[in-house]
């Protein structure tokens, strides 16, 4: 399966293995940990003494992701209690949000008012289909390469080997759609950035 390979592509030895020389703590939230009940329980745990990125790996669609057997991660069950502990003046760092869902540009707002520094996700509705250029994009990042310029270059180094594999099945049209685009107060922030 393509989501097996991928999953296994992320937790290999050059990709999530190489954040610890940049995070105190990495956590990786799948199969059955992939609820937003245990998200939230983890974010709340280091939410108040860590500076938190995070980076969603998942399906999606239009004002949501998906979780373990297709739990929606959604306004209601996600963001509105995170949002709901921030009012309650529980503190909330999060400096990025990485996202390769599809149709994560419905999302990019939903982050920023949980506080994040900065997002980044499709170009409106637009579905991803290019989820590799996330290998990229981390190597960049744990560089210290900018949100904004990792995701763009990002895309640019899976484009350019892709675009012709999809030409050939008459899909090179999903290469453009799926560039990702940042918001936020600081789209430059980098791993090292503070708050």
């Amino acid at each position: 399966r393509t989501d097996q390979a991928i999953e296994n592509a992320v937790k290999g030895q050059n990709s999530l293995v190489n954040t610890q020389s940049r995070y105190d703590v990495v956590i990786v939230m799948e199969d059955a940990n992939a609820t937003p009940g245990k998200v939230i329980t983890v974010i709340r745990q280091y939410a108040p003494t860590h500076v938190i990125d995070i980076h969603v790996l998942a399906h999606g669609g239009s004002e949501s992701f998906s979780g373990y057997n297709g739990a929606a991660f959604t306004n209601s069950s996600f963001f509105s209690v995170l949002q709901a502990d921030r009012t309650q003046g529980k503190p909330l760092y999060i400096r990025s949000v990485y996202q390769m869902n599809c149709v994560s540009g419905t999302l990019k707002d939903n982050w920023q008012a949980l506080g994040a520094v900065v997002v980044n996700g499709t170009q409106s509705t637009y579905l991803n289909s290019m989820p590799h250029q996330y290998f990229h994009f981390l190597q960049r990042w744990l560089a210290s390469t900018g949100m904004s310029d990792a995701s763009q270059r990002s895309w640019e180094d899976a484009a350019a080997y892709t675009r012709p594999v999809y030409m050939l099945v008459g899909k090179a049209s999903r290469i453009d759609q799926s560039r990702l685009t940042t918001s936020g107060s600081n789209v430059n922030a980098t791993v090292n950035s503070s708050l």
